[in-house]
């Protein structure tokens, strides 16, 4: 149906201003780059069909494909009956179970992808969007969908770019600002020390990613071969969704950068740029106290999600796979990535680990907002510390599983695009 899809994945709903960007956005890389581009909306919360409605009578050029949980099961069913028995267990993990899980939004983009027949997927979220920037009395927005078409999938010196993506401007992907607004930087390199960021890599964050994209943007800045990963709300792929599916670990932020950790760890091409867009966390994360633990405690997750995977990049690395696994197909990479995860796994499951002492760091540099429901979430996060810690290791046992099977997955998703049923679903899913 199409080569590339540009998905808006929420659970939320949409601020006027992110869902107008959207659609300009769209708009404009039909009209510059001569092409077809379906903006496609996958809502969990399905609160946004009407407002989608109305802002798309404004584009009558942009096709907008609007799906809800119920729509997206499915579309899983249909691929289901595609599949050996043996990997349906293991697809049955991308499945909405009630709990808020990260990479399973990337994976769910990834069968939409194959569903449409694109091979390129782009990305922005509900709380980014494309910046404007000021050039002497006009406004114009800086889109980074050029530089996605202009590179994605473009053979280069350095290989096929599979990854063209940039920051935020506005609020980091992690909610600190009481830690990045203080001058002394002590308790914010604690936190990405929590984090099992590398000390030589600190400033690079700091500077680069949080510093960097908030600098207003004057002209394009390319990186190519960057070590830097880009943000989901600002970022394309290409090819290798096909063969590395995200972290099916329930709660745990950061769980949807596996791929393109695939990307940068194994040294394939990629390009990292400063269209950064806008990012705003909306209000409604922490309207209630139950929001405000559920935050806190993918945060948590996160450390010890992170604990486990940059260990294991840092094995790897000892074995050379950065030197390489980029030379290699495609297609080897799914089973490389399946086999040595499993061994380092294994290896890391045998070893004591410090990661309770990152979890104590990560709940004392929270703890000096100084909020008491804060306070209150964090103890709670810490009084089912165990629980979350054994719960993200049977979840890197899961990933390891999808990871087998994912191809099968995907090559399953495009047989499911020829059913009538399926066809049908797609095309009554267009607003």
């Amino acid at each position: 149906m199409y080569e590339h899809i540009f998905c808006v994945p929420t659970h939320r709903v949409i601020d006027d201003t992110a869902l107008n960007r959207h659609f300009l956005e769209v708009a404009h890389a039909q009209r510059r780059w001569r092409m077809r581009l379906p903006l496609v909306v996958a809502d969990d919360g399905e609160s946004n069909k009407e407002a989608l409605s109305t802002a798309g009578a404004r584009f009558p050029d942009v096709e907008c494909y609007y799906f809800t949980h119920d729509d997206v099961k499915s579309l899983y069913d249909a691929i289901s009956r595609q599949l050996p028995a043996a990997a349906c267990k293991p697809f049955a993990r991308i499945y909405r179970d009630g709990r808020i899980n990260y990479g399973n939004v990337y994976n769910k983009l990834y069968v939409l992808a194959a569903l449409f027949g694109a091979r390129r997927l782009h990305r922005r979220d509900s709380d980014t969007y494309a910046q404007a920037v000021v050039r002497g009395s006009e406004s114009e927005c800086v889109f980074p969908v050029d530089l996605e078409l202009e590179w994605l999938g473009k053979v280069t010196e350095h290989g096929k770019i599979l990854l063209v993506g940039g920051g935020y401007r506005g609020k980091w992907s992690i909610d600190i600002d009481h830690l990045i607004e203080d001058p002394d930087t002590r308790d914010l390199r604690r936190f990405f020390s929590a984090l099992s960021i590398a000390e030589d890599e600190h400033e690079v964050v700091l500077q680069e990613h949080i510093r960097g994209n908030s600098e207003p943007y004057e002209s394009d800045v390319l990186e190519f071969m960057s070590v830097k990963e880009p943000d989901c709300g600002n970022m394309a792929l290409a090819d290798i969704f096909e063969y590395v599916p995200c972290s099916p670990v329930p709660y745990s932020l950061g769980s949807d950068y596996f791929t393109l950790a695939c990307v940068i760890e194994g040294n394939f091409a990629r390009l990292y740029h400063n269209r950064a867009t806008v990012h705003a966390h909306t209000a409604c994360r922490y309207d209630n106290r139950g929001k405000l633990f559920n935050y806190w405690r993918a945060t948590a997750c996160l450390v010890v999600y992170q604990h486990f995977h940059r260990a294991y990049w840092r094995h790897l690395k000892r074995e050379g796979f950065r030197s390489g696994i980029a030379a290699r197909p495609l297609d080897e990479l799914t089973q490389f990535v399946a086999g040595t995860l499993r061994t380092f796994r294994e290896e890391y499951a045998a070893r004591s680990n410090d990661v309770g002492a990152r979890l104590a760091d990560f709940y004392a540099v929270i703890e000096k907002k100084g909020e008491p429901a804060l306070s209150e979430a964090l103890a709670r996060v810490r009084a089912n510390q165990g629980d979350l810690i054994e719960m993200i290791m049977q979840s890197i046992g899961h990933h390891i599983e999808l990871v087998e099977v994912w191809k099968l997955v995907m090559d399953a998703a495009r047989r499911a695009a020829n059913e009538h049923d399926v066809r049908r679903l797609i095309v009554g899913s267009r607003l």
